[in-house]
């Protein structure tokens, strides 16, 4: 058997069972790899599909979104769209998809940094239940300043297409979000009332400034 690391390529662990064990043992990990492959779609598939759901329930989004199946009580809609999703992923390399995710997560931190700072700055009397024990702001904005590098150096070491991927998904997630607060507030399409129940028999304290 080679030990030549370029022979390790996608697939090769098929190789190397037919070299051990026979060429039946080598259909049984292509099975195997299947079934794992299936399990992993699904398992991330039902995620996604619960995710726009209790957005939904939460009044983020229309309650289209939350229709759920009569016979299975699935949320039929949300796994709809999310296979949608990944047929359309699935024509990009595998490396593009990666650094697509990377990008996003990376985006996404360097937005929960962000807020951090912004809130305490602006709210440095709020009460946190959990609390960074760091009061000046120089030394929090230190404390952010190596994992904020990292994500920004995972940014900007991007193909051209996943910079076009992510500039296309963010345009559509802005736009996605001003158009829902204008249904929302014309009424056009049918909402949960979610977070204005809870404004109106909870204190929901700085929240409610935040949001203002």
């Amino acid at each position: 058997m080679s030990l030549d690391l370029d022979d390790w390529v996608t697939g090769y662990y098929t190789e190397v069972g037919e070299k051990i064990v026979g060429k039946k043992f080598k259909r049984w990990i292509r099975l195997g790899a299947f079934l794992s492959g299936i399990g992993v779609f699904q398992s991330q598939l039902s995620s996604c599909s619960y995710q726009l759901l209790g957005m939904t329930e939460l009044g983020l989004l229309p309650t289209i979104f939350g229709t759920r199946s009569k016979g299975f009580n699935t949320p039929w809609v949300g796994i709809l769209i999310s296979t949608v999703i990944s047929i359309s992923v699935s024509y990009m390399k595998f490396r593009h998809v990666t650094s697509v995710v990377n990008v996003f997560n990376s985006l996404g931190m360097m937005f929960e940094f962000t807020a951090f700072i912004y809130l305490r700055m602006k709210f440095p009397d709020a009460d946190r239940p959990y609390k960074v024990p760091v009061t000046k702001l120089r030394s929090l904005i230190a404390m952010c300043f190596f994992p904020f590098g990292f994500l920004l150096y995972v940014v900007c070491v991007g193909h051209p297409i996943v910079y076009l991927v992510v500039a296309l998904l963010t345009l559509l997630g802005v736009l996605w979000y001003f158009c829902m607060r204008i249904f929302q507030a014309k009424m056009w399409i049918d909402f949960n009332r979610v977070m204005k129940k809870l404004a109106d028999y909870e204190n929901l304290g700085y929240y409610d400034q935040i949001v203002k």
